[in-house]
This record gives structure tokens, C-alpha cells and sequence, in this order.
């Protein structure tokens, strides 16, 4: 059923100590998430890249890109 919630999910995601998203220093940027759809959009340089590495991170799948550069 599409319309079900997953078994997990996040409902917001908190990014400090990183580069990107906008960060003004001293304040984390704050996302508040759904549970069935989110789009990641904007302008090169916006952290776009840092927003998914720290979904990734958030879910405890650190490895899993170093996975992926040891397969290809």
C-alpha cells in the first residue's frame, strides 16, 4: 500500500558542524520531514549533497559509500 508508513522514517533532521545547508554558524539548520515524500532542490552549492550524506549518516549507514567506491 503506498499509502502506509514505512516502518521507519525521519520526522526532522538537525545539521550542525557541517559546511553547507545554509549554516549560520552557531545555529543548526533544521528540516522537518514526511514520512512518504521529500524533494531535495537547489542551486549548485546549497548542500544539497550534505542534506543526503547526513539522511545517510542519520541512518547509521556511514559505510556504505566507501562500500560503493571499493565496487567500482
Amino acid at each position: 500500500n503506498p499509502n502506509s508508513l514505512p516502518d521507519i522514517y525521519l520526522k526532522k533532521l538537525n545539521i550542525s558542524q557541517m559546511v553547507h545547508c545554509g549554516r549560520i554558524p552557531g545555529k543548526p539548520a533544521t528540516f522537518n520531514l514526511h514520512p512518504l515524500f521529500n524533494a531535495v532542490i537547489g542551486g549548485r552549492g546549497s548542500g544539497k549533497s550534505t542534506f543526503i550524506e547526513s539522511v545517510r549518516l542519520a541512518l547509521g549507514r556511514e559505510n556504505e559509500a566507501s562500500d560503493l567506491k571499493a565496487i567500482h
